[in-house]
């Protein structure tokens, strides 16, 4: 997979929420810098922490968090981007725990160059969980493998969203499609919010890639609360279809 040019690198934002995350995200700029050369935005939170100041410098255009959580940072770094009037053609997100090798990104964006229709791309982290018997009894035993399996059965049966991976925490969207909008997820229900906005409310086709996954550097943030956060997020876009609400651009 070759890198971008560099007129195609003007068109590619890519966002990192970090929340003290120093070596994580330290190892995602470097992956970005050996195979994309694009704006990059980091939501540093705590404010004033070190990550901050190693962003920079990587070239990266960072600023502090003081709301709590992922879909809160992707708020905030919707609002800073219009403030500054950046025009991105498609923002990556990724997370900062360098669990989501970077070299998948230039393969999204080319996917949805050539297809009008597509509106985000995804990487699909399970058909690299689960490779034989052993996996996938370890996959069973995994209490995050089987509540992600549950609330992606009741995303697709309650909200309509057909995906393997609906919280896969890499993505490329097209920046048009969330230009305007503000998410009302404050925390991991984002991805669900998401998927609900591009496939439901704007229209337009979800493509899914498989990716490696690999072991994330530093502690692991996501809990049990934070499924029931999801699970309510999910309740709640369904009703929202049910009484006809549209999501606010």
């Amino acid at each position: 997979m070759g890198a971008m040019t560099e007129e195609e690198d003007g068109d590619l934002l890519i966002l990192i929420p970090a929340y003290d995350e120093p070596e994580g995200l330290k190892m995602v700029l470097g992956e970005i810098m050996e195979n994309i050369d694009p704006h990059i935005l980091v939501v540093s939170r705590p404010p004033g922490h070190v990550q901050g100041k190693i962003a920079e410098g990587f070239g990266a255009v960072v600023f502090d968090q003081w709301s709590r959580g992922k879909g809160a940072a992707l708020k905030e770094a919707l609002d800073y981007i219009e403030k500054n009037h950046y025009s991105p053609k498609y923002v990556a997100l990724i997370d900062a725990d360098y669990t989501y090798p970077v070299r998948y990104i230039d393969e999204m964006v080319e996917i949805l160059r050539k297809n009008p229709k597509v509106g985000m791309v995804t990487g699909n982290r399970f058909p690299t969980w689960i490779k034989g018997f052993r996996d996938t009894l370890k996959a069973l035993l995994n209490p995050y493998y089987i509540g992600n399996r549950i609330l992606s059965v009741l995303h697709r049966f309650l909200n309509g969203v057909r995906m393997k991976d609906p919280f896969t925490g890499l993505r490329t969207i097209r920046y048009d499609l969330i230009r305007g909008w503000r998410p009302r997820s404050r925390s991991f229900d984002i991805e669900c919010e998401l998927n609900d906005l591009i496939l439901n409310e704007r229209r337009y086709e979800v493509v899914e890639i498989p990716i490696e996954y690999r072991e994330r550097v530093g502690k692991k943030k996501l809990g049990l609360r934070h499924g029931f956060i999801i699970l309510l997020r999910i309740c709640a876009l369904a009703l929202d279809r049910l009484l006809g609400k549209r999501t606010r651009r």
